[in-house]
């Protein structure tokens, strides 16, 4: 496998990498912040809880050598004023690495919303996400079983870049006290090409710029109990679009399931516990959230499954 790499990126001396530059997740709705910079966290739809923190790990594909990692820390709060606007701030660190390539984040958010005179559940919002990534290629040893490879970079290369994502959202209220969110977002604004050059070839990554839409709708089924159903749409010019659905079923104060597909073949399955007053949190929770992304196909060669486990917690300030 090794050599593979060593060949692939032979290859790609002369070739722009046009791979996943933005990393996927299962559990999108907890991790609204990085695709949309104009959402709202669910808990304050839900419990009220203006203030989030979390974190979460992803593994993708399992079963082959330097699968695609992704690792993420959030914090966001919401401030509510009496004029009829509302802010929300937060901070996010986002590591992601497929191989012997990496990009790490650091990003800042500030989302303006404006919510109706009589309910500050219903309005409309714009987000700022700003922040600055290191892309980084790692060098040979990290590739070849021999460090003299000529086909292979021998140092490792990195480039900083700004990035800028902007959204838009809207969110409503029913009479039935049910909740309506939608939003669509550019999480990164730039397209450029990073280039990785020394003496044994040049290594380039073109980034694209990625269209998303975002679509819940939660459903209350008595004082606990509730419905989340979900969809996330992605694009990129000359992609064919992707797009995943879920549906995520809280059944009562401890305990929630979910099960989803994405018409790329991968199917989606969650669940995760929520603990408050049980173990001594009052106006607080903590919430931990499990997903698991199986390999369906049965003839050809197998990526290997997903895991990705996320921890959070939500209070009222």
């Amino acid at each position: 496998m090794k050599k593979l790499l060593g060949i692939l990126l032979f290859y790609l001396s002369i070739h722009h990498l046009q791979a996943q530059q933005l990393p996927p997740f299962t559990q999108y709705s907890d991790n609204r912040g990085l695709i949309n910079p104009a959402s709202i966290h669910p808990e304050y739809f839900l419990k009220d809880y203006n203030v989030n923190v979390g974190v979460m790990h992803r593994s993708q594909w399992v079963d082959i050598p330097n699968h695609p990692t992704t690792s993420a820390f959030r914090a966001e709060m919401l401030t509510e004023t009496n004029g009829g606007f509302n802010f929300l701030s937060g901070l996010y660190i986002l590591k992601d690495r497929t191989g012997p390539i990496s990009q790490t984040g650091l990003y800042g958010r500030i989302n303006l919303i404006k919510t109706s005179l009589f309910t500050n559940k219903t309005g409309i919002a714009a987000g700022f996400l700003g922040g600055v990534v290191q892309y980084r290629v790692r060098g040979a040893e990290e590739l070849a079983d021999d460090p003299g490879d000529p086909l292979l970079l021998t140092a490792d290369r990195y480039q900083f870049s700004p990035d800028i994502g902007l959204g838009i959202s809207a969110f409503h209220e029913l009479d039935n006290y049910d909740n309506i969110y939608i939003g669509l977002s550019i999480p990164q604004i730039f397209n450029f090409n990073l280039n990785y050059k020394d003496e044994n070839g040049q290594f380039s990554i073109n980034r694209l710029r990625h269209f998303y839409g975002s679509l819940s709708y939660f459903k209350f089924l008595g004082e606990v109990s509730h419905l989340e159903m979900s969809s996330w749409v992605k694009y990129v010019p000359n992609v064919p679009i992707n797009y995943d659905v879920n549906l995520r079923y809280r059944m009562s104060e401890l305990l929630y399931l979910g099960a989803g597909w994405s018409n790329a073949g991968i199917g989606h399955f969650e669940f995760g516990l929520y603990m408050g007053e049980s173990i001594g949190l009052y106006n607080q929770q903590l919430k931990i959230g499990y997903a698991y992304d199986p390999a369906f196909n049965r003839f050809g060669f197998s990526f290997g499954d997903t895991h990705e486990i996320s921890i959070s917690f939500s209070f009222e300030k």
